[in-house]
Formats: structure tokens, C-alpha cells, sequence
């Protein structure tokens, strides 16, 4: 019988530690701080694009970490339309006290080469104009 009880109970903090009580997940979909040749500085015509999609807000290291961070671009004549999902755990509730340090996620893509000229940039609910050639990395919001 006290085997049995002991079974029960390992059962149930197994069960409950896998199902993530006191671990959320936090969901950046469409949103988030844009920044277009962060890497490297200028875009040339005709040169494929590295943009980068930052998660909203600091995150502490000892409390959150990343689950999955995606981007794709979908480009129509002048238009650039930038889907993203950037997923946090956060550890919280488990860990306790966090460290109040400043950490940040973001997802990458390619945009394929662009010719010279200016290009509306959608994402979720934002917009913005890219003019290509540039000669520093073009960031929104303070990047």
C-alpha cells in the first residue's frame, strides 16, 4: 500500500512539473521592433537583406528563456509583408526572484535581393517605408 501511495505521488509531481504549472509561454506574433542590415551596416541594390524582429520588453536571464523564434517575408512588387512568432518561457513563478538584467529575443530572415527604390514594409499592424540602396542599418523604435 505505501508503495502504491508512493507511486501516486510521484505520479502527480511528474504530471504536474510536465504539464508547466508555474511555466507560461508568452507569444510575439506579428509584433515587435524591425531592423533592417543590422549586421551589416549597408544594403547595396540588389543585395539580399537581413531583418531582424525584436521581442517587445526586456526579459530577465534567470527566469525566461526562448522557445522558438521565427520570420518569413513575403514579397509583393513594393511591398514587404514580414510574419513572425517569437515564443518565451517564463520560469517566474517557478524560480522566484529574477535577475533584473535586460535580455532580448528576436528571429531572423533573408529578404531576397531588392532593386534600388522605395518599398512599403508591413508587420502585423505596423508599416514603414524602406528605401533602398542604404548606407546604415535602418531600425525602428530604438533598436
Amino acid at each position: 500500500m505505501l508503495l502504491l501511495k508512493l507511486a501516486v505521488i510521484i505520479s502527480l509531481v511528474c504530471g504536474l512539473w510536465a504539464c508547466g504549472i508555474g511555466q507560461n509561454e508568452v507569444s510575439f506574433q506579428d509584433e515587435g521592433n524591425l531592423c533592417f542590415g543590422y549586421y551589416l551596416g549597408s544594403i547595396e541594390v540588389d543585395q539580399e537583406i537581413e531583418v531582424t524582429v525584436r521581442a517587445p520588453g526586456c526579459f530577465s536571464s534567470s527566469c525566461t528563456s526562448l522557445k522558438f523564434a521565427e520570420c518569413e517575408i513575403i514579397i509583393d512588387g513594393d511591398e514587404l509583408v514580414i510574419y513572425s512568432e517569437i515564443v518565451v518561457r517564463d520560469r517566474s513563478r517557478i524560480e522566484g526572484a529574477c535577475t533584473t538584467d535586460c535580455g532580448i529575443y528576436s528571429a531572423k530572415c533573408q529578404a531576397p535581393a531588392l532593386a534600388e527604390g522605395e518599398y512599403t514594409v508591413r508587420h502585423g499592424e505596423e508599416s514603414l517605408t524602406l528605401e533602398v540602396p542604404f548606407d546604415e542599418p535602418h531600425c525602428d523604435h530604438g533598436y
